[in-house]
Parts: C-alpha cells; sequence; structure tokens
C-alpha cells in the first residue's frame, strides 16, 4: 500500500517548458525542433497517434531545426529544373504506410471527411524552374491522389484532388519568400467552395482552375511529405527547400489558429531559431497509449512511460482516476480519508526506466542545481475534514532525501516541498487556497 497516494483526478503532467499537447482531432503532428532520437531515419509523431514517418534520404539540420529537400534529379528529369543551388539531398521524402485516416474522402464519392494542414516551411523552387513541386500528398497516380504544391517562390500554391480529370484544384497566388505558415483546410464536400488557403494568418483569395471531381480520392498510397506519388529517377514530383513543421488535423481549423499558430512560429520567422524547450515529460490523458490501465505513455519523445499501478482511466474525461490511501488508517500511517473517493485506493503510477532526470539536485548541495518547471491539470478530490499527506508527484526513497509537490485539500494549500524529514534542513514553499475543480 502507498499512504502518499492522493485522491484527485489527474489530466495532463508535464515538466520544464510545454510544447503542444495532443488534442482530439490532431493526426499528425511533426516538428522538427523535436525530430526524436534518429532524424534521419525517422521524423517522431508528436500528436500521440504513432503516426511516425520514414525518412528516405531528407537532410537534416540541427541549428536550424529544419528537414531539407534538394528537388528532382536533374540528371534524370527531361525537363527544366533547378536553376539555382538544391537546398537539400535530391529526391529525398518522408514517407507514411497508407493510412485511412489520411484518405480524406469528399462528398463527391462517398461521406467526406475534413482536414485541415498546416506547415511551416521555405520553398527553394526559383522562379525560373519548372517541376511539379509538391510538399505533402497521398495517392498512387495522379488520378487519385490529394496532395499541397507550393510552385515557386511568388507563384501559386495549390490543393489538388485528383489532378488528371475530374478534378478539384485550389490556388492561391503569391507564395512567400522565405518560411512562411501555410495552412489549407478542406471541409469534406469536394468543392472550391470548401476550401480555405492561408498564408501568415492572413485568408488568400483564390484563383480557381477546375471544380469538377466526381470520382473517389480513396487510395492505398503512402502519405508522403516532399514528394507525390511517382519517385522514380525521372519524377519531378519533389519538394525543394526546408520544413520546420507539419500538423494534420481531421477538422477544418478557422483563421483564428492561424493567426495564432503563426504567432507562435516554430522555427522563428527571422534569424536562427531558439534551441527547443528541455521537455523530460509529457503525460496527456487524452492521448494515454493504446493500453491506459496499464501504461501512461510520454509524449516528449524522452519514453519516460509511466507504469500504472492501480489507478483508474476515464476515457470520457480524459484523465486518470485516483482514491488515496485506506480510509481505515490512523494519523500516523496516513490520516484519515472521510470523504468519497475518485477512485481506487492505493493509486499511483511509476516511472518505469531511469529516474536521473528528475533528481534535480539544488545549489544547497555539492554541485549546480537543476531548475525544473511541472505543470500539470488536476481536480483534487481530497476534502476539507480528511487528514493524510497527498502526494501529486514525488521522487525520493524518504522524507529526508525526496521532493514532491502536494495539493494538501480544496481550500487548502498546494506545497513544493524538499527534504521533509530534515525539519530544520528543509524547503517548503506554499500557496493557499488550492482552487476547487480542474485547475493548471
Amino acid at each position: 500500500m502507498n499512504p502518499s497516494s492522493h485522491t484527485t483526478v489527474l489530466g495532463i503532467l508535464y515538466f520544464l517548458l510545454c510544447i503542444p499537447a495532443a488534442q482530439p482531432g490532431l493526426i499528425l503532428h511533426l516538428d522538427a525542433a523535436w525530430p526524436g532520437s534518429n532524424p534521419l531515419a525517422q521524423w517522431d509523431d508528436l500528436s500521440g497517434e504513432d503516426h511516425h514517418v520514414t525518412n528516405h534520404g531528407a537532410g537534416y539540420s540541427p541549428s536550424g531545426q529544419v528537414y531539407l529537400f534538394g528537388g528532382p534529379d536533374p540528371g534524370h528529369y527531361p525537363a527544366a529544373y533547378q536553376v539555382g543551388d538544391a537546398d537539400g539531398p535530391r529526391r529525398a521524402y518522408l514517407e507514411l504506410a497508407d493510412s485511412g485516416a489520411f484518405d480524406f474522402e469528399t462528398d463527391r464519392a462517398g461521406v467526406g471527411t475534413p482536414f485541415t494542414i498546416v506547415a511551416w516551411y521555405q520553398i527553394g523552387v526559383d522562379p525560373g524552374d519548372d517541376f511539379a513541386s509538391t510538399l505533402v500528398a497521398k495517392g498512387t497516380a495522379r488520378s487519385n491522389e490529394w496532395k499541397i504544391r507550393p510552385r515557386s517562390i511568388g507563384g501559386n500554391t495549390e490543393l489538388i484532388f485528383n489532378e488528371i480529370s475530374d478534378r478539384t484544384y485550389a490556388r492561391s497566388t503569391g507564395t512567400p519568400a522565405g518560411f512562411h505558415l501555410l495552412m489549407v483546410t478542406h471541409d469534406g464536400s469536394g468543392s472550391i467552395a470548401g476550401c480555405r488557403i492561408y498564408f501568415n494568418g492572413e485568408e488568400q483569395q483564390m484563383d480557381n482552375a477546375g471544380n469538377d471531381l466526381a470520382t473517389t480520392t480513396s487510395n492505398s498510397g503512402p502519405v508522403r511529405i516532399g514528394a507525390g506519388h511517382d519517385t522514380g529517377p525521372s519524377s519531378g514530383f519533389f519538394f525543394e527547400g526546408k520544413i520546420g513543421f507539419i500538423e494534420v488535423w481531421d477538422e477544418v481549423l478557422d483563421g483564428q489558429y492561424a493567426m495564432e499558430r503563426y504567432n507562435q512560429g516554430t522555427p522563428t520567422r527571422a534569424g536562427p531559431p531558439p534551441p527547443p524547450p528541455s521537455l523530460l515529460l509529457l503525460l496527456d490523458a487524452s492521448a494515454p497509449g493504446p493500453n491506459p490501465s496499464a501504461t501512461w505513455n510520454d509524449l516528449s519523445g524522452k519514453n519516460n512511460h509511466f507504469n500504472n499501478a492501480g489507478a483508474a482511466y476515464d476515457a470520457a474525461q480524459s484523465a486518470y482516476c485516483f482514491g488515496g490511501p485506506e480510509p481505515d488508517r490512523t494519523g500516523s500511517a496516513g490520516g484519515t480519508n472521510s470523504g468519497p473517493v475518485d477512485g481506487p485506493f492505493d493509486a499511483h503510477l511509476k516511472l518505469a526506466g531511469t529516474d536521473t532526470d528528475f533528481d534535480f539536485r539544488t545549489d544547497a548541495e555539492a554541485g549546480n542545481g537543476d531548475p525544473f518547471t511541472m505543470v500539470a491539470w488536476l481536480e483534487l478530490g481530497v476534502d476539507p475534514g480528511d487528514n493524510y499527506p497527498t502526494v501529486l508527484l514525488q521522487k525520493g526513497s524518504s522524507t529526508s532525501t525526496e521532493w514532491k509537490i502536494r495539493p494538501r485539500s480544496i481550500g487548502g494549500n498546494t506545497e513544493l516541498i524538499l527534504n521533509e524529514g530534515f525539519q530544520s534542513a528543509r524547503l517548503l514553499t506554499r500557496a493557499n487556497p488550492t482552487p476547487v475543480d480542474f485547475h493548471l
């Protein structure tokens, strides 16, 4: 039994600085600031959906926090090609195996699926070039794929369904130079009226080239970033430029999101991007992993997954539920737990792997101190009449060596404590009152 359990409902927990948490509707989140442990082999998905993409030759710049693409192979592509220098390896792309989540069928051939694609990128296609630059696509042929195609700097950016015939072809002119935020939305209708294109948060006027889509867009092709359906040596369906992040949503986002995302800017829009936050742990109960009763998966990319020791998972609330200590304990063994409980008694979660990242030494010890930030979204269920040392998060083998965060009760105090057992040599900082209901 664990007398340091607590009665509460916990939705999100993360350490140090925040990145966007997994959200309903977000099915792919790639950010070159957090590419994963081996960016030349795989770009890790941060959405919680495990849609990791395999790297087929794209370069990676740690200092720029971008992936690099060089367009078609000028030795094989028969038409005009790059007149300037390439920004990365030729014929480079990343690929996600066929998944129905990215089919994006339209109402013209079934039940339409709305979607939004957001990308932070810089195009390297020069005005004199002539190849079908493709930023992201899914399909096995021009006659069944959907794709986003930024043609050249100052040229047009297009959302295309089934390019060969019976197509929908929405186009915005004046593609910006340098890094910019593109957001393309489609409501699933299959028509141009259902498309929106935004540059840097501003909706664009569209020059539309076709609106007669009549067939299915469902296909067995992979999702590709930096290439279209054809990746052969003579293909021109390759992207040239740099990509910082890509998001894919299975819903239509509005212009407010485009502006907010542009104002966040990761990487930044001028000069070299800042170093990524030192995120050690990201637990989000809206994306707990495939088996939440056994493991709460870490989304930070650090693989700091937590084993579940009895906490109940509530999918409707997207939260883990805890019931505190057994109610018949005496004060010396943990105090009373007299009110109703929110989950199983003595429930807790424990880091599955190494714990050295979470030591958080201080300048009062021998050595330099480790700064840290912990953020949690929780609802506390400890009633004012209860009396036990509820613990939200803790590391240590005893009260004389541990650090812990302790929300005592609703309306009571919340404490950060270092080395509680040494009454004369401890740090205890306290805020009150603790809010009722969910709070950050």
